[in-house]
């Protein structure tokens, strides 16, 4: 079982809460490997990230194809993720990287905004696009989109658009 939580954070840097907008000072992506599948969960929630209709959101765990994920990873340290209901992969919208840009399913091209980076950092692990955005869930229409870091995550106060993931046999 893998565990990933996946959401906005911030880093602590004297005791004070330092937010990450665009580098991630002293953490690098990490490898999870060449290839895995996992589902992913909204903790707060409990709902999982789900392909629907060409889009991305949360929904009622149903553990179909629409909500199973395979992490593969580029020569560059990203990972493209790829549904396997469609067998098209995430995608940020017309690579825009602004906050509140949509994470779409699209054709797998290779481009940048279908690349993504894990990170594990205090004790979870985080995607972050390419144009250094988090992959956040908007808490009233549960669409999964890019959001920067100032909704934040302190240790103690997890952000409630963190994911939790676990890979399955």
């Amino acid at each position: 079982v893998m565990l990933l939580a996946v959401f906005p954070f911030e880093k602590r840097v004297n005791n004070n809460v330092k937010a990450f907008n665009d580098k991630l000072d002293g953490y690098s992506p990490i490898n999870l490997g060449d290839n895995f599948v996992a589902h992913i969960r909204q903790t707060s929630t409990g709902l999982y990230v789900t392909e629907r209709n060409g889009n991305v959101c949360v929904s009622n765990g149903v553990f179909d194809n629409t909500q199973i994920w395979n992490f593969i990873r580029n020569s560059d340290g990203t990972y493209t993720i790829k549904s396997h209901a469609s067998n098209k992969v995430m995608d940020v919208a017309g690579a825009n990287y602004s906050d509140g840009t949509n994470i779409q399913m699209y054709e797998n091209t290779g481009h940048d905004a279908q690349k993504f980076f894990l990170y594990y950092i205090f004790g979870s692990f985080y995607l972050k696009s390419v144009g250094d955005k988090t992959v956040d869930v908007d808490s009233n229409s549960k669409n999964v989109q890019l959001y920067g870091c100032s909704t934040g995550y302190a240790e103690k106060d997890r952000d409630p658009s963190a994911f939790n993931a676990r890979s399955f046999d």
